[in-house]
């Protein structure tokens, strides 16, 4: 089942990045995962107001 789930969330963008035993309860761990950064590209291209504050902070980063 974690397979699974860990799949659909890297499938989605999210990269794993540590881990934690025994955190809720002993003999479960738990999995951080954060969403990747190049997926907010993804995300800002559906949403023109993000795309152009994207733009406009990158232009200014140079």
């Amino acid at each position: 089942m974690v397979i699974k789930i860990k799949k659909l969330y890297r499938e989605i963008g999210y990269v794993e990045v540590g881990s934690i035993a025994d955190f809720y309860k002993k003999g479960i761990k738990e999995y951080l995962m954060v969403k990747d950064v190049t997926s907010i590209t993804d995300i800002a291209q559906d949403k023109d107001i993000y795309l152009e504050e994207i733009h406009s902070v990158a232009s200014q980063n140079k």
